[in-house]
């Protein structure tokens, strides 16, 4: 079964519109119009100690215990929105964000598990429209945000807490 449907193209033209710059995004470029948030297992940006310390080697129950709670907060973002998923389609320089929706919660659930537990597995990239947010799976147990819109910044630390995950603004 299809995990994902094309949205029309009155739909892609909207998106596209909404959220410009998503290849920066993708290429690791700092846009312009947002603001970034991580969400994270950890309460504070590692130093690079503690990133030895708590990245290096890390158990088997321990991993599974940090994916748990990564992947208890894409759950709630998935019940309390809409979630979109974008791929980045066409080569280099003219490829563009094609938009799709997940076909159901299954779907949805499947493909919002940690990547890290399944090395074939690509990180998930969405956007929820309502929110103005870009969410996108990353590495070291921490997942990235960028918002369009600071206002919305305290409802996801409030499921970011229900959930316990920690949002992490740039240098703090």
């Amino acid at each position: 079964m299809r995990k994902f449907i094309n949205l029309n193209k009155s739909k892609q033209e909207a998106l596209l519109k909404q959220f410009p710059g998503l290849q920066k995004i993708i290429e690791v470029e700092p846009p312009d119009k947002y603001t970034f948030l991580a969400v994270s297992v950890f309460d504070h940006w590692l130093s690079r100690e503690e990133a030895r310390m708590l990245l290096d080697d890390v158990s088997g129950a321990e991993q599974k215990k940090r994916n748990e709670a990564l992947y208890s907060f894409s759950k709630k973002l998935l019940k309390e929105t809409e979630v979109i998923n974008f791929r980045m389609a066409g080569k280099w320089s003219h490829s563009k964000p094609k938009f799709r929706r997940l076909t159901s919660d299954d779907a949805a659930f499947d493909y919002f598990k940690p990547a890290v537990s399944e090395t074939s597995k690509r990180f998930f990239n969405v956007v929820i429209p309502e929110l103005g947010v870009v969410f996108l799976e990353s590495w070291d147990d921490t997942n990235v945000m960028y918002l369009l819109d600071d206002s919305v910044k305290p409802q996801l630390e409030e499921w970011a807490a229900e959930c316990g995950v920690h949002c992490l603004a740039n240098g703090t």
